[in-house]
């Protein structure tokens, strides 16, 4: 086996945390210690081979219909002293200067935001990360955390852990 090759099951566990991309597994595996694991990895359907071209387009259909969120509000903003969030068109400044979050990040970052200073359940955020609560198995959600806190600096110091609970974006009530 080549070095560089990964397996799949890594691919789909990294594309769950660094992605909000709809996932559908298509694979000669079936059985159905294969099928769990894929769909708890995160993957939105899992088709095994043969397959007819109208069922796959029939499944990716269902999962766009279940991926696809309504926006937020015109004027959606969240603001304190340090971080200013744009809900409607995803934009972040930490001190003003705007940073890039992933789409995964961002999605943490504004369950956060919907209620500061209260503590949101682990299975919250992660049907709000990746829209199921399964995701926080693995350790996914500490490092999506992680990474959060890391790419927001001094404003992720304000993102508390709750143990055994879940997490809280800690500042003082909105400008």
């Amino acid at each position: 086996m080549n070095s560089r090759c990964i397996d799949g099951w890594r691919v789909l566990e990294t594309v769950q945390v660094f992605s909000n991309a709809g996932v559908l597994v298509l694979t000669g595996l079936d059985s159905e210690v294969s099928r769990v694991r894929g769909l708890q990895l995160g993957a939105d359907d899992y088709v095994i081979k043969p397959f007819s071209a109208a069922e796959l387009v029939a499944r990716v259909e269902a999962i766009l219909r279940r991926r696809s969120l309504p926006r937020p509000d015109r004027g959606s903003l969240y603001e304190d002293d340090l971080l200013r969030v744009d809900l409607v068109h995803q934009r972040v400044w930490v001190h003003g200067t705007e940073i890039g979050l992933t789409p995964l990040e961002f999605r943490l970052l504004a369950a956060l935001l919907r209620k500061p200073g209260e503590t949101i359940t682990a299975a919250e955020l992660a049907r709000e990360g990746w829209h199921e609560p399964r995701a926080v198995l693995g350790g996914r959600m500490k490092v999506a955390v992680k990474s959060l806190r890391s790419r927001l600096g001094e404003a992720g110091n304000m993102i508390e852990s709750v143990r055994g609970f879940g997490y809280r974006y800690a500042a003082d009530a909105p400008a």
